[in-house]
């Protein structure tokens, strides 16, 4: 007896073992073909062999490509390290134990590109390096279709990797793992007589980056409601002057901010009670603020003016 869609959805999404989903694609077509959605809907895939073998997969069947929403990739070698090696040398060790990183196979990242040339349904991104080395990949993301909504990127940030993002106007959540200012995101106007072209990312709300100039950088014009960022200076005169250009750039967001992280690699309470002391300065443009992150504040029991109240911390 045949049923309808709904049914053979409904009892797809009650199957948690993938193992079990793969048996299931045997039992009938419409099995199959419920089954094959659960499955290739969201990927996960770690290690280079794994991803090799799974994009050369969906760049030979486009049916299955065209089920792909979700995909993350994590870069990293699979191969188990020995501890037996007894070699005092560091160097000598890693090369007779196997931990060396041997990187990706023979044609794996035109199989990526590949890959991802035919997901044109894909909505969430994630691309995940082990190795700082060889992130310079950005190029297989030339002729992708696919709209992202979500980001996560540790590609290197390169003219590739930009020319790409200009081209994601649905973006909302994006991860940067680096970023370098001569290269900009947004094309400057040819001639000052005619108006500047649109910004790229205009849906972008959420920011996380571990570059306060990417931040500073990337607010200005568009909506963003969450920051997450750090201080690139360690001295406290550069850090306050860093400081007051991020407050700036934020306060000529799109839309109220509602929550600020800023990581700081020596937290101190008189920094602390600086930045506070900054917010309230501006409370009016703050005043939506509900989360500030990581702060350190006295605990000796003194007491503390600010000049004006925080917003984060009157709700």
């Amino acid at each position: 007896m045949e049923l309808s869609r709904e049914v053979y959805s409904l009892i797809v999404r009650h199957v948690a073992s993938r193992a079990d989903l793969l048996s299931l694609c045997l039992v009938s077509k419409r099995y199959r073909q419920e089954a094959q959605r659960a499955l290739f809907n969201t990927l996960h895939l770690r290690g280079y062999p794994r991803i090799l073998d799974v994009c050369r997969l969906l760049s030979a069947t486009p049916r299955l490509s065209r089920l792909v929403d979700a995909l993350s990739l994590f870069l990293a070698d699979e191969r188990p390290c020995s501890s037996d090696s007894g070699s005092d040398d560091e160097s000598e060790s890693d090369s007779e134990d196997g931990c060396t990183p041997a990187g990706p196979p023979h044609g794996f990242w035109p199989a990526v590109a590949a890959a991802l040339r035919g997901l044109d349904k894909l909505r969430f991104l994630s691309v995940y390096f082990e190795q700082a080395a060889g992130s310079a990949q950005a190029w297989v993301l030339a002729g992708s279709r696919f709209r992202l909504r979500t980001f996560h990127c540790e590609f290197d940030w390169d003219a590739h990797l930009v020319a790409f993002l200009r081209t994601q106007p649905d973006l909302v959540d994006l991860y940067l793992a680096d970023y370098r200012k001569h290269i900009a995101l947004d094309v400057p106007r040819a001639r000052a007589d005619v108006p500047p072209p649109p910004r790229a990312l205009p849906q972008l709300a959420v920011l996380e980056c571990t570059f306060g100039e990417a931040a500073a950088a990337l607010v200005p014009g568009r909506p963003l409601a969450r920051v997450k960022t750090c201080f690139s200076r360690s001295g406290a005169d550069a850090k306050r002057g860093e400081l007051r250009e991020l407050l700036a750039r934020l306060r000529a967001s799109r839309r109220a901010l509602c929550a600020l992280d800023l990581a700081d690699e020596a937290y101190t309470e008189d920094f602390s009670l600086e930045l506070l002391a900054a917010m309230g300065s501006a409370v009016a443009r703050f005043a939506e603020l509900r989360y500030l992150g990581t702060l350190v504040l006295p605990v000796d029991g003194r007491k503390v003016r600010c000049p004006a109240p925080v917003p984060c911390l009157a709700s």
